[in-house]
């Protein structure tokens, strides 16, 4: 999802012949703000523990992609907040789950450096959230 060169002077120039004149143009690549899950969960009795901790990394995933993430599927939307409710929300939808013990989510810096959001995470105007690595424990339900 790199912007070219040649695709931010095709992109400006268009948006230039539709712009008022009072309005300033730039046109930059779009910001990622990497999110790290870490979650315990409990499984349903008779629920293959493998099985569901494979959903709950593919739910994460999808949920916090850029071109089809986000509540509605259709992309995570710039800007918008990371919270740790459509977390809960998202985690909650696999087949197999009883309940979601434990939940924390983090942002990623250019180091690496864990952030931990208590209850969201910021993205700036420019940003989207895109999926990290995630920790998911599996304990057996009775």
């Amino acid at each position: 999802l790199a912007l070219t060169p040649e695709l931010q002077q095709e992109v400006t120039a268009f948006l230039d012949e539709r712009r008022l004149l009072t309005t300033q143009l730039a046109v930059r690549e779009a910001g990622y703000k990497r999110i790290a899950v870490q979650v315990a969960v409990v499984a349903r009795p008779g629920t293959d523990a493998h099985r569901l901790r494979t959903d709950v990394h593919q739910a994460l995933d999808l949920f916090l992609n850029p071109l089809v993430g986000g509540l509605d599927g259709t992309g995570w939307p710039f800007g918008r907040e990371v919270y740790l409710s459509d977390l809960y929300t998202c985690i909650q939808q696999v087949d197999g789950l009883l309940n979601v013990q434990t939940l924390q989510m983090a942002w990623l810096d250019e180091t690496d450096q864990p952030h931990l959001g208590e209850r969201k995470i910021d993205l700036l105007a420019h940003e989207v959230a895109i999926s990290d690595i995630h920790v998911v424990t599996v304990e057996a339900g009775e």
